[in-house]
């Protein structure tokens, strides 16, 4: 049962710490089970602007939450 709010395949704009202080387009690659019950662990990627590579990472459900909120505040 998956209640993740994020899905593979999705993209958002979202202030990351790789590209701060700007918004970031982010593609979400994964969204994969925690061992924490109801924890959920995504495996995103952005394209980096100084190295024109794209960069892959991996954050918590609820650090993805925080850092779309802090994009749409800006």
């Amino acid at each position: 049962m998956n209640d993740c709010k994020f899905a593979a395949g999705m993209a958002l704009m979202a202030v990351v710490p790789f590209m701060q202080p700007q918004p970031a387009k982010v593609y979400i690659d994964h969204v994969l089970p925690s061992v924490y019950e109801g924890e959920f662990l995504i495996v995103y990627r952005v394209f980096g602007k100084h190295k024109r590579r794209w960069h892959e990472f991996l954050c918590t459900e609820m650090d993805m939450q925080f850092y779309k909120e802090k994009a749409n505040t800006k």
